[in-house]
């Protein structure tokens, strides 16, 4: 970023709720796995490989957080990742949706923010269950872009009559994400036993 790029906003993950979820997350990996390892006789070993996997999981999701930036410049709006910062003008930014919206585990909600482009293109997408809420909308007003809200907190499906193109396919249809992770588990399965016999 160059000297005349100096951030108006920087914005990195909130540490408290990426410690929690991770937590939550791989904790149900790891109980997941020697469950399924003593019911399936899998033995300590594979329980051991496991654990190891779920620590290194772990690490990498550490150094992604710990890497993990929004930045609000008075040209552009960028936000960095595993491959580089992605940077967009905001001459080219249209307007922003900030939504408060309910989850199963949330009955209060949590902020999420919709940033569009002139083309009515979601260039990204902030959730207030990573970066906080209150950071959340920070930069929401950082933009100064003609900001829609909705009154009142709303579920997935809400959103997506209100605002069609906020959410792409997996995100508002999470369970075809499960249909393919067990479609894939299953032929494996069925491929290892073909293979024994």
């Amino acid at each position: 970023m160059s000297t005349d790029e100096t951030p108006l906003l920087e914005l990195r993950r909130s540490r408290k709720k990426f410690i929690a979820r991770t937590i939550e997350t791989y904790g149900t990996m790891i109980g997941a796995a020697v469950v399924g390892s003593l019911i399936f006789g899998s033995g300590w070993g594979r329980i051991l490989s496991v654990v190891a996997a779920v620590v290194i999981a772990f690490a990498i999701s550490l150094a992604y957080h710990r890497r993990a930036r929004v930045f609000v410049t008075a040209s552009r709006f960028g936000s960095r990742g595993w491959l580089g910062t992605w940077w967009t003008p905001r001459a080219d930014l249209s307007r922003v949706v900030l939504v408060e919206q309910l989850t199963s585990r949330n009955a209060k909600g949590y902020r999420e923010l919709y940033l569009f482009d002139r083309a009515d293109k979601r260039v990204a997408r902030l959730s207030g269950r990573i970066w906080g809420n209150k950071h959340v909308a920070r930069v929401a007003h950082a933009l100064s872009l003609p900001l829609s809200t909705v009154d009142r907190p709303i579920t997935v499906k809400e959103l997506v009559a209100v605002e069609p193109r906020a959410l792409r396919v997996f995100e508002h249809r999470p369970w075809l994400l499960v249909a393919i992770f067990f479609a894939v588990v299953a032929l494996i399965i069925v491929s290892a036993v073909a293979r024994a016999r």
